[in-house]
């Protein structure tokens, strides 16, 4: 059991370590909104 809840702990680790990356890049303007179709075709330009 214990091994169980060390795996838990390690993937919210990640999961936080996720989510702050994600804000420091939204805070710098690093991040765009757009949909599937607007991504494909500046990906293919």
């Amino acid at each position: 059991m214990k091994i169980r809840r060390r795996l838990i702990a390690r993937k919210q680790q990640l999961l936080t370590k996720r989510i702050k990356k994600a804000r420091q890049e939204y805070a710098r303007g690093e991040v765009r909104k757009g949909s599937v179709a607007e991504l494909m075709k500046e990906i293919s330009e």
